[in-house]
């Protein structure tokens, strides 16, 4: 017979040592996602108590202590379908991987259903030197589109299993709601991937390059209006050769001056008083055309924005104009 009581007083005594595991975790997720320079979003938590006991409930596990794998939970959230391979392979990198699923690939091909994927994770030996009490713990991560993560959000409250079967109409409108979450996802793919090749969007194709080093330096979000908006106009600054390799030069750009860079976000990153500019994407290449080419950049930006705000990045970046 299972002791509930003595199952709620062990969790409540280890429930600490895993919320610190949780932060760790979130932390190592947030850095790596940046490195990548992938947007997104990381959620983390311990069970609640009660969610803990509820499972030891449902699931009538031998040892629901030991069985129970996700005390600690952790999901990524991103924009795009697009970007989950690449964060498949970064847990993979950075953890030791106990168990996989992929909620998709494990549909027929006439099946639809709850997407996700989940891994059971460890930290590797070269994390426990540091943090030898998180020797053992396990972490469930789950990595969702925003659409998937929304679907799983509100799929609880229709996951019913009572005990005669649901009306066919209910039925027929939960497929409905999965099949949409698929199509979302396909179409947002879609629609982006064909927009960058479109001729007349080079800003777009610019702004998601720049985007990449953006979020490996700060997790703030921008305005991307704005953004696109500035682009159109300072594109003009770029030749057909710098358009052509925009990428390779941005990429040179933050790797000669990656420690600048650190810096001067992290110096700013809780001033209000800083140029509303600094925190865009654009800056960037604000910054490369400071070193490159000062002057036609200041003619350039009397077409959009008071000087003022490009002397101050300047002064930010250690340069006079």
């Amino acid at each position: 017979m299972m002791n509930l009581e003595a199952l709620r007083e062990r969790w409540l005594a280890d429930r600490p040592l895993y919320e610190e595991f949780c932060k760790r975790i979130k932390q190592i997720l947030e850095d790596e996602t940046r490195q990548l320079g992938i947007g997104c979003t990381v959620q983390v938590r311990p069970k609640e108590v009660s969610s803990f006991l509820k499972k030891a409930l449902l699931k009538k596990y031998a040892d629901p202590y030991e069985e129970i794998h996700d005390k600690a939970g952790a999901r990524i959230i991103c924009t795009y379908s697009a970007s989950l391979p690449q964060l498949e392979q970064m847990i993979r990198k950075l953890f030791v991987v106990r168990s996989y699923d992929n909620k998709k690939l494990g549909l027929d091909y006439d099946k639809l259903g709850y997407l996700g994927i989940h891994f059971e994770v460890e930290l590797p030996s070269e994390l426990l030197k540091s943090h030898e009490k998180f020797r053992g713990l396990i972490c469930e991560i789950q990595l969702h589109t925003h659409a998937q993560n929304l679907w799983a959000d509100v799929s609880h409250e229709l996951s019913y299993k009572p005990s005669q079967p649901s009306p066919v109409e209910i039925k027929r409108l939960i497929y409905r709601l999965m099949a949409l979450v698929e199509i979302f996802d396909d179409e947002v793919a879609q629609a982006r991937e064909t927009l960058l090749g479109l001729p007349g969007f080079e800003e777009a194709q610019i702004l998601d390059i720049l985007d990449k080093q953006f979020y490996r330096f700060t997790a703030k979000q921008y305005d991307r209006e704005l953004s696109l908006k500035t682009l159109l106009t300072l594109q003009a600054l770029l030749s057909k050769e710098d358009l052509a390799g925009f990428d390779s030069l941005v990429e040179a750009f933050v790797q000669r001056n990656e420690d600048k860079l650190v810096e001067i976000f992290y110096q700013y990153a809780h001033d209000d008083r800083s140029n509303p500019l600094l925190f865009q994407p654009e800056v960037f290449l604000i910054f490369e055309r400071l070193e490159k080419d000062p002057f036609r950049l200041k003619d350039t930006w009397a077409d959009i924005f008071p000087v003022e705000l490009l002397e101050s990045l300047a002064t930010i970046w250690g340069k006079s104009i």
